[in-house]
């Protein structure tokens, strides 16, 4: 059976892009959650097997409602994992802000193309 993966969802979230970025997301089954206690209970409760949650924001900063669960450190594997998970995310935003940029060039140049078609 695949492990279950509780995430502050819904799709599209940068949490989710955090789950997708592990090697275990492969086989796992991912569980959406509208809030970080939410994820977080889900593994108390049984209904998830981990929890992937945010540890730092642009918006926000530090996500106190992450940092200050005190299991999360005992499960976990505490400010270690967050540290790893926090590298990945960096080179995931970076990814990302390489994939948008492309992608804006490309639509520039659809774009381009459109209007020599039509003139």
């Amino acid at each position: 059976m695949a492990e279950r993966y509780a995430y502050l969802g819904p799709e599209g979230t940068f949490t989710e892009a955090a789950f997708r970025a592990l090697e275990a997301a492969e086989h796992a089954e991912p569980v959406p959650c509208a809030t970080i206690q939410a994820a977080l209970a889900a593994v108390r409760s049984g209904s998830a097997d981990r929890a992937v949650v945010p540890i730092e924001s642009s918006v926000e900063g530090v996500v106190t409602a992450t940092l200050d669960d005190p299991e999360l450190y005992t499960r976990a594997g505490g400010v270690e994992q967050a540290h790893k998970l926090g590298a990945r995310l960096d080179t995931l935003r970076a990814r990302l802000d390489k994939a948008l940029a492309t992608w804006e060039q490309e639509t520039a140049a659809l774009e381009a193309l459109e209007r020599a078609v039509v003139s």
